[in-house]
This record gives C-alpha cells, structure tokens and sequence, in this order.
C-alpha cells in the first residue's frame, strides 16, 4: 500500500504536491520585533493601531513569503516609521501563538534618527529611557526589553 501511495504521490505534478501539502499542513508564521535604539540609549516603542488594550510595543510584523527576517524588520521599521536600522543582532526566540507561530527579537541601531514618519498602523511613536518605561506595555515585553539590555551589556563587558 505504501509503494501504490509512493507511485501516485511521484506522479502528481509538483505544483499539485505543493499545494497539497499547503493544504495539510499546519500554518506556522513568523513575526520580527526589533529593539532599536537612538544614538543616545533611549529606545524605540510604538502603540500599534492592531494591538490589544492600546498598549505599547516594539516595532515589527509578519514576514513576508521568502523574507529573510532581517529585511523583514528592517521593511517593517520603514514603513512604520520612516526610519532605517543597521546592526541587526538576534537577541531572542519564542514560540507563541499556541505553537504556531515563531517570534524573533533582533537588538539593533538607528544610524540617524530623523522625525518618525508614522504610517495608518501606528498611533504614536516615541523614544524611552530604558530605566523609564511606560505603563502601559505588555510584561512580556518590558521582561523581554530588560533581559535583552541586561545581556547586550554582559556581552559589552566580556568584549573590553
């Protein structure tokens, strides 16, 4: 029975094996956050208009089919905000949404940091001391926001 399914499986065109298996297989995405920061330290949050509970966050966004999660972010941060990023560094990954999708934090910088441009999915784009957060962002986040500056500075000591 095997070798009969093998013998029909090989027979369909490609496109039909492609999209079947489209069709089977579970959905799984993939969002880029990044943590940007200003050449004076503060960083980069954004109220999103798709956000739950009007809260802030850390730019980013879904990839887009064959991206590569760095052009990814950095198209992201673009069309959000205006803005360009370099130095992008992975900082953290996680499984969210159940199981079916994948989050990836990058650490990067601002090279030149000009007024934000917000595009219709932000309502407010602001730079924040890293010591004074607002209130209104999610636990997660700001735990994300401090283990990932309390581990780019150990990383910083071991470096000098």
């Amino acid at each position: 029975m095997r070798r009969l399914l093998r013998r029909l499986w090989v027979a369909l065109p490609v496109l039909v094996r492609r999209w079947l298996v489209a069709r089977l297989e579970a959905r799984f995405t993939v969002a880029v956050t990044g943590l940007f920061r200003d050449p004076a330290g503060r960083l980069l949050l954004l109220r999103h208009v798709w956000h739950a509970h009007d809260a802030w966050a850390l730019p980013g966004g879904f990839l887009k089919r064959g991206e590569s999660p760095e052009e990814g972010l950095a198209r992201e941060l673009r069309e959000e905000t205006g803005l360009l990023c370099k130095d992008l560094h992975l900082r953290h990954a996680r499984i969210v949404a159940g199981g079916q999708g994948l989050e990836l934090l990058y650490e990067g910088r601002i090279g030149c940091p000009q007024p934000l441009r917000l595009n219709r999915e932000i309502f407010e784009g602001r730079w924040f001391e890293p010591s004074s957060l607002p209130s209104n962002i999610s636990r997660a986040q700001k735990e994300l926001i401090r283990e990932t500056i309390r581990s780019g500075a150990q990383i910083r000591e071991k470096a000098d």
